[in-house]
């Protein structure tokens, strides 16, 4: 599987929610993501977690 590294903004842009969203849905494990930069550096996000996600917010 691959990972890339995004903002916030992007994963937001991307799935067509606001950051605050994005945000709220790594906090509630809705979104796995890892941050292994530390606190402010990028999202780590599985491509296939968010289009799995994105599928089941449509359905």
């Amino acid at each position: 599987m691959t990972s890339e590294l995004r903002t916030r903004k992007q994963i937001a842009h991307e799935a067509g929610v606001s950051v605050a969203t994005v945000s709220r849905w790594v906090r509630r494990g809705i979104l796995p993501a890892a941050k292994p930069g530390g606190a402010t550096s990028p999202l780590r996000v599985e491509r296939a977690d968010l289009a799995a996600l994105m599928r089941n917010k449509k359905g």
